[in-house]
């Protein structure tokens, strides 16, 4: 009877070649369907393969069993076939991996042992005696097994074995990091420490070969440098626990030749650095900025007496270092200083301007009584103080005039001179003087008041003042105005107190018209005379 193969797996040693280089896991399954293999059994195949199916699966690493077939579990076997046949059980000359085999019918506790380059779990599973990575081998210094010629073999570095597969010792000069070397150079050399770490100045070990003259950590120490090397001022490296601020191998614009900070003021002149002097402090000759003193350097020198320096002549300083005030002696330009004689003179202000009447400076030494800078209540314009009867007219003090005193025009305190100001000018022809509206002794005229005078004086008690001495006039001689019941005949009355305005006077009274009578009849001789006869009128 012939067999029949069915999708017929590669050899795994060709499927794990791949996954050797690529360091993936395998995920394809192949599965071995053989009915007609079964059928020649006579189901004894079939019958192994009705509990765990009629496929086989590869491991997914080489260095696994392949998992077995549930005896429970159904197959794919085709159900035509499941009802009277089962797969046969694995053989090591089947052409196939199934079982416990490593490889096509090799490997395993069953089958012979694989030849190399065939896939294998452990060393028994290769001819050669060594699985590498889950392929059979030849036997080599790695593999992890001890072979002759080999001093040990740990499948690499360990901490007692070198990669060479020889025992691990520092000074082989085999560098083996599983042991903890960093380095291995025989010995001591320029790279590499006796003690095989690498070396390196603050590894706290003195390596000569690497110019280390002596190492005490990444520190230093009083007596070693950070570079490892004995330290001493002016060697580039500055060391702090021999006191040095800073070490530039010389002077520098930073560091002195003691090794201290370069510091305008630490009393070294540091000449990398600018200084041309250093006293420790300013001084009549240094300046605090280590420059030497000049007036005019633009640094004030308190100790060399300046008060300000700069640099030139300012408004606020002089040429020569003091301050600039009116007085100083100096004429000082930018201020605007015209002349300065340390104070007032007859040729110089006190404010430093030249003295001229008008400009608002009172130079008494120049003359000048004041200076209002202009007419002011107590400065004349010819700064003479103001006074009235200066005779200087000063509007700005309230004057109208000054004729130095009274005169017909103007009063004795510089107003212009008018009746009725209350002020007695007898300059101006004035007797008495009190008031616009007189008073009972002085008329408004200016004139003493008097009846008869002509002057009508209310406050004196005047009705009127016909200036005359006829008493029946319309104004008596007490300067009482007529009246219709004087006792008087004035005004304008015919008779006593009747006629011309008043009541009619009687008959026999005098009258100027027929107005004048009761009568209503003045006779020819200007008498009141009886009414006239009645008119009898002949029928």
């Amino acid at each position: 009877m012939t067999t029949q193969r069915q999708n017929r797996p590669l050899p795994l040693f060709v499927l794990l070649a791949p996954w050797a280089i690529i360091g993936c896991e395998p995920t394809t399954s192949f599965t071995l369907d053989d009915p007609t293999r079964a059928a020649a059994d006579g189901g004894a195949s079939g019958a192994a393969d009705a509990g765990g199916g009629g496929g086989r699966t590869l491991p997914n690493d080489a260095g696994a069993p392949p998992p077995r077939p549930d005896a429970g579990a159904p197959g794919p076997l085709d159900a035509s076939a499941a009802a009277d046949a089962s797969p046969a059980a694995p053989r090591c000359d089947d052409d196939e991996i199934n079982g416990d085999e490593t490889d096509v019918d090799c490997g395993g506790p069953d089958c012979p042992a694989c030849e190399d380059d065939r896939a294998c779990r452990d060393h028994a599973d290769c001819l050669a005696g060594a699985c590498w990575d889950g392929i059979c081998r030849p036997p080599g210094c790695g593999d992890g097994v001890l072979a002759e010629g080999e001093e040990c073999d740990d499948a690499g570095r360990s901490e007692a074995c070198n990669a060479d597969c020889t025992r691990s010792v520092c000074g082989d000069g085999k560098p083996n990091p599983a042991a903890g070397e960093q380095c291995d150079t025989r010995g001591e050399s320029a790279t590499c420490n006796a003690d095989c770490t690498i070396a390196t100045c603050g590894d706290r070990y003195v390596n000569a070969a690497a110019g280390e003259l002596c190492d005490d950590g990444p520190l230093g120490s009083a007596s070693c440098d950070v570079d490892c090397t004995r330290p001493a001022c002016g060697d580039g490296v500055t060391n702090p626990h021999t006191g040095e601020q800073c070490d530039t191998a010389g002077e520098s614009a930073t560091c002195n030749a003691d090794c201290t900070i370069a510091r305008c003021g630490d009393r070294y002149v540091n000449t990398a650095a600018g200084e041309l002097c250093d006293e420790g402090r300013e001084t009549p000759t240094c300046n605090a900025n280590c420059t030497p003193h000049r007036c005019g350097d633009r640094v004030v020198n308190r100790a060399a007496g300046e008060q300000c320096d700069a640099g030139r002549e300012t408004a606020g300083c002089n040429v020569d270092c003091t301050r600039r005030v009116c007085g100083d002696g100096y004429v000082n330009r930018v201020a605007g200083e015209e002349c300065d004689e340390r104070g007032e003179t007859a040729t110089c202000d006190a404010d430093c301007t030249l003295p001229r009447c008008g400009d608002g400076v009172h130079n008494a030494a120049a003359g000048e009584a004041c200076d209002g800078g202009g007419w002011t209540a107590t400065c004349n314009l010819d700064c003479t103080l103001a006074a009235c009867g200066d005779g200087v007219v000063n509007t700005a003090a309230g004057e109208q005039c000054d004729t130095r005193g009274e005169s017909a025009t103007c009063n004795a305190n510089c107003r212009r001179a008018r009746c009725g100001d209350r002020i007695l000018n007898v300059s101006a022809g004035e007797q008495c003087d009190d008031g616009a509206a007189g008073s009972a002794t002085c008329n408004t005229n200016c004139t003493p008041s008097r009846c008869g005078d002509g002057v009508v004086n209310p406050r004196a008690g005047e009705a009127c003042d016909d200036g005359n001495a006829v008493d029946d006039d319309l104004c008596s001689n007490a300067c009482v105005a007529a009246t219709c019941h004087d006792g008087v005949r004035n005004g304008h009355e015919t008779d006593v107190d009747c006629g011309g305005g008043c009541e009619p006077c009687a008959n026999g009274r005098r009258c100027a018209r027929h107005e004048d009578c009761e009568s209503y009849r003045c006779s020819s001789e200007g008498v009141c005379a009886a009414s006239w006869p009645a008119t009898v009128t002949t029928p």
